[in-house]
């Protein structure tokens, strides 16, 4: 696609996107308990596998465990620059998109949105692809993993 330019993956510098009032605090609620509970469930359980061993030993690795879901889930965002109208462009986009599990849902013209079709949290906003179509241009933003994933399926250019 040499009539095609990306742009790089860039994270939004939302403070706390996770409280959006576009975001349901039921699904919040229950993955901030969930998290909490998990994460002192498998500090219990190191600590009385191993009960010599420093708390402070358990406790970091363990935190530095749970942030990882959240760094995957982080919002982020890329554009896809054409010299052809953007929406020649869509097809291609669809097609990786189903490569990578997801589905189209109903939008407004001009507005796309696909989420997960199957698995573990697939119905969670967070995990949601959304695409703004202009003249000459994808605006294309969703979660860092996913997006860096779909970049390549386009043909863009590797990170190294």
């Amino acid at each position: 696609m040499k009539s095609v330019m990306f742009s790089e993956v860039m994270y939004a510098h939302e403070l706390a996107p996770w409280l959006s009032p576009a975001r349901p605090r039921l699904r919040l609620a229950s993955f901030v308990l969930f998290m909490v509970l998990g994460l002192a469930s498998l500090v219990l359980l190191f600590h009385r596998l191993d009960p010599g061993t420093p708390l402070e030993f358990i406790v970091i690795p363990v935190l530095a465990g749970g942030i990882v879901p959240l760094l995957a889930l982080m919002p982020a965002r890329f554009e896809a620059t054409t010299r052809f109208e953007a929406r020649h462009l869509l097809r291609t986009l669809e097609q990786g998109l189903a490569g990578l599990g997801y589905e189209r849902m109903s939008a407004p013209p001009g507005y796309l949105r696909y989420r997960p079709r199957q698995g573990l949290g697939a119905r969670w906003p967070a995990k949601e692809i959304e695409v703004l179509l202009g003249e000459h241009v994808l605006s294309v933003s969703g979660p860092a993993l996913t997006l860096h994933a779909l970049r390549k399926c386009l043909g863009g250019p590797q990170r190294n």
